[in-house]
């Protein structure tokens, strides 16, 4: 949610344009769910239960976020979390981020690996028609992975 997110999320928004049902994007949200109060986590929360609804309406929300920054708008437009439900995808999230070591964000996992840190994320595009060549095609597991 912090500006080096903003930075990631732009890249795979472009991508997400010009390469449509061709990949797929699962994003993780490091945040804590502890601390409720924090801007964050309470975009987080609602970015998920908007997602159970519509994963759409979702992704517009953090395309919303993400290229406005401004809480109060974003919280105007979208609303405060009320289900509480969110915060078991939150937690699980969060340990997993913690289980695998990762303390920094944001983190882009192509398939199974970290896209190496030597490259900024702005060269990812660079890569995309090589990525597809590839076969992601594990469950659950990556970020950005071929659609299926």
């Amino acid at each position: 949610m912090c500006g080096f997110c903003e930075d990631a999320f732009k890249v795979y928004d472009r991508l997400m344009k010009q390469y449509g049902d061709r990949i797929g994007l699962n994003i993780l949200f490091n945040v804590s769910p502890y601390n409720l109060e924090e801007e964050n986590s309470r975009i987080a929360q609602k970015v998920i239960e908007i997602y159970g609804k519509d994963p759409k309406i979702a992704y517009k929300a953090l395309r919303d976020w993400f290229y406005n920054r401004n809480f109060t708008d974003w919280i105007n437009i979208y609303g405060h979390p009320k289900d509480e439900n969110e915060l078991i995808i939150l937690k699980n999230q969060y340990q997993w981020i913690r289980t695998n070591d990762i303390n920094y964000s944001p983190v882009t996992i192509v398939g199974q690996n970290y896209f190496p840190k030597k490259y900024d994320i702005e060269d990812l595009p660079m890569f995309m028609e090589f990525l597809l060549s590839m076969d992601f095609s594990q469950k659950n597991g990556p970020i950005v992975r071929k659609a299926q």
